[in-house]
């Protein structure tokens, strides 16, 4: 009985620390320093214009470039106490509703 609620407890606790460590997109999870978000992301640079969230989540880092399916992307990268909390990505094509809805498609598959 102890050794079923040790790995139960054991279990909870792996669930827990895997929730925390969320992969966002591209390798970057959830919580990574500054440091190893530009380690997983070479291209990144620092805007010229940077934003801020409505969370309080100051963009840092952006990444021109982005190819996903047939469009390009600018990655956002957004930190909040030093730690990556979001990351968006902006179209960079000019695109008819009809393509943007096969994208929304081919991304949900």
């Amino acid at each position: 009985m102890r050794l079923m609620r040790a790995a139960a407890i054991a279990a909870l606790f792996f669930a827990s620390a895997s929730s925390l460590a969320q992969e966002l997109w591209g390798g970057n999870s959830f919580g990574m320093s500054g440091e190893t978000v530009r380690k997983l992301n070479p291209a990144a640079t620092t805007p010229a214009n940077p934003s801020t969230l409505q969370t309080g989540a100051k963009e840092v880092l952006e990444q021109y470039g982005v190819p996903i399916g047939r469009n390009t992307f600018t990655a956002r990268f957004y930190f909040k106490e030093a730690k990556l909390h979001q990351i968006t990505l902006e179209l960079q094509d000019n695109l008819s509703s009809e393509d943007v809805a096969r994208l929304w498609d081919d991304s949900t598959r």
